[in-house]
């Protein structure tokens, strides 16, 4: 199932997420449908959109969930935008995090509920 969410490239996965800014905690919180992408993970992080702040707090984010270096977590599309396409490079969804995959699992479930 994650294979809706997550798309296999060479060297990496590509992904969306959805980014809510300014919010009480850090943590992916859903799996939307963005109808024209397909499906984006719902990521919030508690910096505001200024000064590139959400942006880096996302990465930071995801770095950590996936256990990968920062650097290895591309904005490719959407810097500016809440839809934001992502690029990890040296990761495959076979080596996402055991927690990461727990949360991701139970997200795609409520989605499609």
């Amino acid at each position: 199932m994650l294979s809706k969410v997550f798309k296999e490239m060479q060297g990496g996965i590509r992904f969306f997420v959805y980014l809510t800014p300014g919010a009480k905690n850090e943590a992916m919180t859903a799996i939307v449908n963005t109808e024209d992408r397909g499906f984006a993970i719902k990521i919030s992080v508690q910096e505001r959109p200024i000064d590139n702040k959400a942006n880096r707090s996302m990465i930071e984010f995801i770095a950590s969930s996936f256990r990968v270096s920062k650097t290895s977590v591309i904005v490719e599309h959407g810097a500016r935008s809440r839809l934001k396409q992502i690029f990890v490079s040296g990761c495959s969804i076979e080596n996402i995090p055991v927690d990461a995959l727990r949360i991701l699992n139970d997200l795609l479930v409520k989605s499609t509920t």
